[in-house]
């Protein structure tokens, strides 16, 4: 049976078939072929008449072939539509008239399909299916009749030359919109380099700005303190303005980049905040009244002059922290140069604030300390590092300082032996905790600072004095002798009794070695006679150096005075316990009592020292603390894994030279050897865990002041030997803090 295509279905593409009794697919097959019996020869593929023909299989094709009178016309209104590319283009027009059949000619018979050239149907023209001039039957195309073609449509259009391809346009539209782009984005490109040149320049005039104001006012250059804060809010202006642009607003909704424009912009804000309502009102306030006015002609402190630049510290204080809080929140900067420019300037504003907050809260205790209700006694304690105590070091000598409105008189210092009692008084109650950990060191109140809590030793020292003394006090103050470089560091040096010169560069390592190893080394001639000259000369160097700073106080010196302490008291070098519980609750909350650390937000673990055996050899301790990993748990606790180091950094020839009583001599035990007691504390509402001591010993936790406390008792430090401790930190829940850690002063940064 013939193949046949349906009137309304596409006919079906595939390989042609060796017979195939459908002539386009023996036209794909060449026409070079020679014709099957009976079959219509094949058209060339370039359109030129078929060499020989017969008859096809195809009816439809038999009937075109025809064109005789008695013949049915082609319907025109069933003609297939053309197709480009294998997709039909149309379909006949509705509404067109269907011819009738004529006698003879098949009913059913489809009306004829386009060409196909080289593979493709021709492009918007219809043209008969029925075979080419020279087939048999069918006279040449140039001799036809045209009316023979009125079905297909106009003759001369098919004839005629196809028409001229419109050229398409849409091209050159892209190109010029991405010519008018890349414009558009250079210019953009240029606008923001140019802004963030001014950016940086203005970030840099405030980085500036805010790293000296600080030593402006230190200094008294209180002119300079308002130039250098209006700078920081004009730069502020100008940053703002910049950012304010739409660039930079476009810019801060992409990713990546857009959050740490954002940023920045949070940044400017609170530099803007923090200039105009903090550091611009402050320094005007201190340029109309400047601290000179503080100190009278009479060398006292002028307390009302004091509150009311203390009250603008106070007025300044709230901005501080709001502008603090603001950057606290802050995410780290993705770009790297940006986070360069920025986070220092960052950390320059907060580390202001600590500054503001710690004055604020110190301010309305100053009236009092100074004695505008009365004289005030303070003992004053000169601590020994050399002779390492947890709570800062032994108490070589003390003095006493009265203030009374303003009018500082200081006391001579005296050796600890004529200052307390040989006993505790009995009026001091010990805890468990401090039995446990501490034994009988709590009963000799010279030996009480193997305690780390300083307000629980300063209590048993004031307690001793009033007993030996008949004098009660009002508070004490703990220094260490780098309080004492620092002072000099202020007022210029000092000579002593044997012409030893103290200064701003050397006074610690004087006081704490060289004049050990003039008097109590090897070679001295007799050990009591060297002690009492070290003690005399540790008396003598606390009791001039704080003179020489009473004696020459002017504004200056006042002011850089109050910020040498500020940082002392920070860094445990100088602490401070009042008799008065509500006065002291205030310095335990600005952090200068040199209590346990109470604060669960911020994490912190003690590290405490003691020498057991009598020695001058806290000059050759080193501590190390170093957190290995961490993890937050589900609860919100971080877990710590910690090692903590301890060094004996003499060396066995300086322990030769040294001799036993610099470096320890005791029945039993190596010179040298220092065998301490070192007591480690947890962070508060936290716990410490898994602790493995180096020698094998075993640590059991006390409870002190809510704190778990651990005692490793006496292991051996031998010299250039280590020993350490491993263990485990567990925090109270939801930290603001990274781990920390707290202990005595150590005498590593002046060997």
């Amino acid at each position: 049976m013939a193949e046949r295509f349906d009137e309304g279905s596409a006919p079906e593409r595939r390989r042609p078939q060796a017979g195939s009794n459908d002539p386009r697919q023996r036209a794909r097959q060449g026409g070079s072929q020679r014709s099957a019996p009976g079959r219509a020869s094949q058209p060339a593929r370039d359109g030129s008449a078929p060499r020989s023909g017969a008859p096809t299989n195809n009816p439809r094709l038999n009937a075109a072939s025809r064109g005789s009178a008695g013949q049915g016309a082609p319907r025109a209104d069933a003609a297939r539509p053309t197709q480009r590319g294998g997709r039909p283009t149309g379909r006949a027009q509705a509404g067109a008239t269907r011819p009738a059949v004529q006698p003879g000619a098949r009913a059913s018979q489809p009306a004829a399909r386009p060409s196909v050239r080289g593979g493709r149907r021709g492009q918007d023209v219809t043209v008969p299916r029925g075979p080419q001039a020279g087939a048999t039957g069918m006279a040449p195309a140039r001799a036809r009749n045209q009316a023979e073609y009125a079905a297909f449509g106009d003759y001369q259009q098919m004839l005629a030359a196809p028409p001229a391809k419109r050229r398409r346009k849409w091209p050159f539209v892209v190109l010029g919109v991405i010519v008018l782009l890349a414009v558009v984005v250079g210019v953009s490109g240029y606008t923001m380099l140019n802004s963030a040149k001014t950016l940086k320049a203005q970030a840099n005039t405030v980085m500036t700005s805010v790293s000296g104001i600080k030593d402006q006012i230190v200094s008294g250059d209180y002119d300079g303190a308002v130039t250098a804060a209006q700078k920081i809010d004009a730069a502020a202006d100008t940053m703002a303005s910049e950012l304010d642009g739409p660039l930079w607003g476009i810019a801060s909704s992409l990713p990546v980049v857009g959050p740490d424009i954002q940023n920045v912009k949070t940044l400017v804000t609170t530099l803007k905040d923090a200039s105009a309502n903090a550091l611009v009102p402050l320094t005007q306030t201190l340029q109309a009244n400047p601290p000179s006015a503080l100190i009278t002609s009479e060398g006292a402190i002028d307390v009302a002059a004091l509150g009311t630049l203390l009250d603008s510290v106070q007025q300044a204080a709230p901005v501080m922290q709001r502008c603090t809080d603001s950057l606290q929140t802050m995410t780290p900067m993705n770009i790297e140069q940006l986070e360069a420019l920025m986070g220092p300037a960052r950390e320059k504003v907060i580390g202001i604030n600590d500054t503001f907050q710690q004055a604020s809260s110190f301010a309305p205790l100053v009236g009092t300390l100074l004695g505008v209700d009365g004289e005030r006694t303070y003992l004053i304690a000169a601590q020994n590092s050399a002779e390492i105590r947890s709570s800062g070091g032994f108490p070589g000598s003390m003095g006493t300082l009265k203030i009374d409105n303003g009018a500082i008189n200081l006391q001579d210092f005296a050796t600890v032996y004529d200052m307390l009692t040989d006993e505790t008084p009995s009026s001091i109650q010990f805890t468990e905790a401090e039995t446990a950990l501490f034994g009988d060191w709590m009963k000799v109140p010279r030996d009480a600072g193997f305690d780390p809590d300083f307000p629980a030793v300063a209590n048993i020292w004031a307690a001793s004095y009033t007993a030996r003394t008949g004098n009660s006090v009002d508070g004490v103050i703990g220094i260490t002798p780098c309080v004492v470089q620092k002072i000099l560091a202020i007022t210029g040096p000092i000579t002593l009794a044997d012409g030893t010169e103290l200064n701003g560069q050397n006074a610690t390592k004087v006081l704490q070695h060289d004049l050990y190893w003039k008097y109590l080394d090897s070679g001295a001639s007799t050990f009591a006679e060297g002690n009492n000259i070290t003690d005399a000369l540790f008396a003598e160097a606390a009791d001039l150096s704080f003179k020489a700073l009473l004696g020459n106080l002017n504004s200056e010196t006042l002011m850089k005075f109050a910020t040498i302490m500020m940082d002392c008291m920070d860094k445990r070098e100088t602490m401070l316990w009042l008799t008065d519980e509500a006065d002291q609750l205030t310095i335990q909350e600005v952090g200068w009592s040199g209590s346990l650390n109470t604060d669960p937000l911020n994490p912190e673990v003690g590290v405490f020292f003691n020498l057991w055996i009598g020695s001058k050899m806290g000059w050759y301790v080193d501590i190390t603390n170093e957190v290995q990993s961490s993890v937050v748990n589900a609860d919100g606790t971080v877990t710590y894994q910690v090692k903590t180091t301890f060094t004996n950094t003499a060396t066995q020839q300086e322990v030769y030279d040294g001799g036993p009583y610099l470096m320890g001599r005791l029945d039993g035990y190596e010179s040298g050897d220092m065998v301490p007691q070192i007591y480690l504390y947890g962070p508060a509402g936290g716990t410490i865990t898994n602790i493995t001591a180096s020698d094998g010993a075993s640590l059991s936790p006390v409870i002190q002041d809510g704190d778990e406390a651990y005692l490793w008792f006496r292991p051996h430090l031998k010299p250039s030997k280590s020993i350490d401790l491993t263990y485990t930190v567990t925090t109270a829940p939801n930290p603001e803090e990274e781990l920390g850690f707290y202990h005595m002063p150590l005498l590593t940064e002046y060997r």
